[in-house]
């Protein structure tokens, strides 16, 4: 069994999820380099937009962070690396696929369900104006019962 450090393992789909996944890091998304106002600061940016940068960035350029970028760099990789990196995004994006599918067939649903929400409002209140308007035209409930199938007590209601 595993004992506890006095830190978490950042390897590990927890403790990245920890560092880099909780609402009080996801502003450092947000942040531009400019904005950092610390080293962690700093750190956390290169992090988490360590794929949107190239070369020509300001950050690049910076000497501290050498060694840092040399790891990071794709170019770099041998063989084995390359293969179980490239195959790391496609699981990435089969992930985003299955979310971005699962929340548009979510969303397309709430639609339909809104229309049809909508579409049944919509015939109850026209069905509500006919018997407002038969009321008004002095026909008896009965009578408005057989014709709309409307409960005699809701079209006492109406009254």
């Amino acid at each position: 069994m595993h004992k506890l450090t006095p830190f978490i393992n950042i390897r590990t789909d927890f403790g990245f999820k920890k560092m880099f996944g909780t609402p009080e890091n996801k502003q450092m998304e947000e942040k531009d380099w400019n904005d950092c106002e610390n080293e962690t600061e700093r750190l956390m940016y290169l992090i988490k937009n360590m794929d949107k940068l190239d070369k020509n960035s300001e950050i690049y350029k910076c000497r501290s962070y050498q060694d840092f970028f040399d790891a990071a760099e794709t170019d770099n990789m041998v063989n084995d690396e390359a293969v179980a990196y490239i195959q790391s995004l496609q699981r990435l994006e089969d992930i985003q696929s299955a979310f971005d599918y699962q929340t548009e067939a979510a969303r397309a649903q709430g639609i339909d369900e809104g229309r049809a929400e909508g579409r049944a409002e919509g015939k109850e209140q026209t069905s509500r104006e006919y018997v407002t308007n038969m009321l008004k035209a002095e026909l008896e409930p009965e009578f408005i019962h057989k014709i709309t199938g409307m409960p005699i007590q809701e079209i006492n209601k109406l009254r």
